[in-house]
């Protein structure tokens, strides 16, 4: 089992688009565990983002185990995206 995340190719864009937008982002892609990539904090709301690459093929872009766990035992909302347009549109910006 894998104890530490990996960052996605575009987790450094979509952090920094969502900065430069006055959202409040922490990066959560080290706490691993299947544990959401980004919480990100805006207009008094919070949002968990799992990021998927959305380059790679669909089939390269599913949930792991540990996420689908982790999800499943979360009472919020999860959100997952693949580009920053994805996230601007769930925070409508």
């Amino acid at each position: 089992m894998r104890l530490h995340g990996r960052i996605d190719r575009n987790h450094n864009e979509i952090r920094h688009v969502l900065e430069k937008c006055g959202v409040s982002v922490q990066s959560l892609a080290n706490v691993g565990h299947g544990c959401p990539d980004l919480l990100c904090g805006f207009r008094k709301q919070n949002y968990l983002f799992e990021v998927k690459d959305g380059l790679l093929s669909p089939s390269r872009r599913v949930l792991t185990y540990a996420e689908v766990e982790w999800q499943l035992h979360w009472s919020g909302q999860v959100q997952i995206i693949k580009s920053p347009d994805d996230a601007l549109r769930i925070l409508e910006l």
